[in-house]
């Protein structure tokens, strides 16, 4: 049976009501190395802040975006003549999520609901579309391309860890949609003023949770034949995680931060009896991951972000090779 679970106890954070969750602050972002599932806590937005968002930097993300709605838009009304309904599929799919986008960039304030009085963004479709499918994916990856590189930039000027870890969000979702074609989750989650917790906090979640995917790619790979062409990435991503495990234990040392002891086990996903449920599962680990780095960006400055912005495209890409849906909002759980 591959990928099979360990029996573990139940792991309350699981049964915490949203209305309890709200309740806790950034200290409670970090957990314990003796907890089986490990998870980023959401906060309750902040109330009488105003945005920390310079004008210009919230102008340059809308324009990528505006520019990405508009070309989908109208790929959409003049589909390319050679698209497969998949594709055709696809690109309404990412044309609603890049108008979620540019919808939450055109508020006065990003992080806060839109209000009654707020205008939605509009945008007029272009004319005409590439007629070809090829040459639509080209326009759409370069669109793409320059979305993430001024996300990214946004991220990394960006003073408030919340508005960080909000274009760190827009950044990780343009860099693997380059590539056009992958599938965009529904939301569980939408970005808010939210308190972020500290660098250490961050460091000790990502610690918990990527020693939860190392053992779940121990058990999986000790389950899969050794001839499975997804045992063999398996293996190859065990070796990966293991070393992402170890940076980041070097890393709270080097901080002269407290680093927790591992689990005695980590409660997986559920209990899997195939190749393509244990895929399932490897993908929610990997996801996991990429939250706790999100939050890790949110929470550092300078080549410390940079570093956790790396992480993020590398699970975001991981996720694309398994097959997972991105999250419309990378980071926000």
């Amino acid at each position: 049976m591959p990928w099979a679970t360990t029996s573990h106890a139940s792991h309350a954070a699981k049964h915490i009501s949203r209305r309890q969750l709200a309740g806790l602050l950034g200290s409670a972002l970090a957990l314990t190395a003796c907890s089986p599932n490990p998870t980023v806590l959401r906060t309750e937005p902040l109330k009488g802040q105003g945005s920390a968002v310079p004008d210009p930097t919230v102008q340059a993300s809308r324009e990528v975006e505006a520019a990405l709605v508009a070309a989908l838009a109208a790929a959409t009304t003049h589909p390319a003549r050679d698209a497969t309904s998949a594709q055709k599929a696809m690109v309404r799919s990412l044309g609603e999520a890049h108008r979620a986008h540019l919808d939450v960039l055109s508020r006065r304030d990003p992080l806060r609901p839109r209000t009654a009085t707020s205008a939605s963004p509009t945008s007029t479709p272009k004319d005409t579309a590439p007629a070809v499918w090829s040459d639509l994916v080209k326009q759409l990856s370069a669109l793409e391309a320059r979305a993430a590189t001024a996300h990214r930039a946004a991220t990394l000027a960006a003073d408030e860890p919340a508005t960080a870890l909000l274009y760190a969000s827009l950044a990780t979702f343009a860099h693997v949609q380059r590539q056009p074609g992958s599938p965009v989750a529904p939301p569980t989650s939408t970005p808010a003023r939210i308190v972020v917790g500290t660098r250490t906090d961050a460091l000790t979640v990502l610690l918990s949770r990527v020693r939860a995917l190392v053992e779940g790619l121990e058990i999986g790979c000790g389950q899969l034949p050794s001839t499975d062409p997804r045992a063999k990435d398996g293996r190859a991503r065990l070796v990966q995680a293991q070393a992402l495990r170890d940076d980041v234990v070097s890393l709270l040392t080097s901080e002269k931060a407290p680093v927790p002891p591992a689990a005695l086990g980590y409660q997986m996903p559920g209990r899997l009896t195939d190749v393509a449920s244990a895929t399932v599962t490897w993908g929610t680990l990997e996801l996991d991951v990429l939250s706790a780095c999100a939050r890790l960006a949110a929470a550092s400055t300078g080549s410390q972000r940079r570093q956790a912005l790396d992480w993020m495209d590398g699970q975001a890409d991981r996720l694309r090779a398994l097959g997972r849906p991105v999250p419309l909002w990378p980071g926000w759980v």
